[in-house]
This record gives C-alpha cells, sequence and structure tokens, in this order.
C-alpha cells in the first residue's frame, strides 16, 4: 500500500507487466496520437530523434514525455505507462476487454491537466513501498497536510521526490522516508509550504 492512509488504497491500480517499456508505451503512443515513426514523435514532443532513440536503447518513456503529453494533448499517462483507459483524459471511452468504462469510474478524470504532475523516484528512499524508477502522480491541487499521507517534495540537492508528512503539534512537521537508512527531518510549517508540491495519488512500478 502506498500510504498508511485508509482513503489513499486505491492509489493501486491493476499494473502490467513490462516486457519492453518503450515498446509498449510507444505503440500506445502511436495509436492516440497518430505518428508513423519517430521523427514525427520527435517533433510533437519538440526534442531530438536522437532522444527517443536513446529512450528505446535505456528502455523507458521518459517522465518528461509523459508531462508533455500530459499538458499538451491531455494524454493520460497511466494509459502510457500500463495501458489503462481512457487514451486521453476526459475522453468518454470504454475498455472492450475489460469492460471498464472511463465515463464511469477512472479516478484521473477529476484532476485538472494542469493540475497533475509525475515524480520519478531515481534513488531508494521511500522502499519497499515505492520501488526506485517508480512513478509517481502528484496532484498539485491538493497540498492540504494530512498526518501519515504521502506527498511530493523539493528538496535541496535531491530535487523533485516523495516523503511522508508526519504532522505534529501544529507549528512543525516530520518529513519520513520510509528506508530507515534516510533521516528524518523536522520543518516549520511555513518551510514546509515552500517546498511541498502536492499529494500523491497514483503510483506506477515495474518489477
Amino acid at each position: 500500500m502506498l500510504t498508511s492512509s485508509h482513503s489513499d488504497e486505491k492509489l493501486h491500480e491493476p499494473q502490467e507487466p513490462c516486457a519492453s517499456v518503450f515498446e509498449a508505451g510507444f505503440e500506445r503512443l502511436r495509436t492516440t496520437l497518430g505518428f508513423k515513426n519517430q521523427k514525427e514523435l520527435a517533433d510533437i514532443l519538440e526534442i531530438r530523434q536522437s532522444s527517443i532513440s536513446d529512450a528505446k536503447r535505456r528502455d523507458v518513456i521518459p517522465a518528461d514525455w509523459a508531462i508533455k503529453l500530459l499538458r499538451k494533448e491531455r494524454v493520460n499517462p497511466h494509459w502510457i505507462y500500463v495501458g489503462l483507459h481512457p487514451m486521453r483524459i476526459g475522453d468518454q471511452e470504454c475498455d472492450p476487454g475489460s469492460g471498464f468504462c472511463a465515463g464511469q469510474s477512472s479516478f484521473l478524470q477529476k484532476y485538472a491537466t494542469q493540475a497533475l504532475t509525475i515524480v520519478v523516484m531515481q534513488d531508494a528512499s521511500m522502499e519497499p513501498a515505492i520501488p526506485r524508477d517508480s512513478h509517481v502522480g502528484i496532484n498539485t491541487d491538493d497540498r492540504e497536510i494530512v498526518s501519515g499521507v504521502l506527498y511530493g517534495v523539493r528538496l535541496p540537492y535531491e530535487g523533485s521526490t516523495v516523503r511522508r508528512i508526519l504532522a505534529d503539534d501544529g507549528r512543525k512537521a516530520t518529513l519520513r522516508a520510509d528506508n530507515p537508512s534516510i533521516p528524518a527531518v523536522t520543518l516549520t510549517h511555513s518551510k514546509l509550504e515552500s517546498i511541498i508540491q502536492g499529494r500523491a495519488v497514483w503510483i506506477k512500478t515495474c518489477p
């Protein structure tokens, strides 16, 4: 479970095996955007074609691609990474294989497109709850502190990452990594306000 809060059990969606992350994601993007080759995708992403070749070599769909396509084309990050419908946020479509109807039950649709951002866990600080290289969706519209819940934060020397926030007397809060080797940090609420990005709402991991 991503957090200790019962209300956040919805964070876990059915996962697909990541046999080939790049090829699966590339084909889903081709289906959604209609491009014919790597060059046309590079034009859509406004990057060099060599960047796509590099992503293929590393077998990844970079998080910055997902963020740009979410904001620019409303492409659903969960569709890119695990094939969860709808293809685009806000589309009223059904997954014929599972009977899943986006218009009825996709929790991603309640987040404004510009409110969703993605944090890639580049270290093991939140293991075992969030393995290294996981993608975590952050709702930047929800910055209200609930003790024990996971939030995206921007830390000095680390950049964007995820921490569990433990509130105490209303004046201070503790940022805690689930990995016990990482020391906890206590901050005033004013300092916390300056680094918090939003509440974690979904996670995608590859075994």
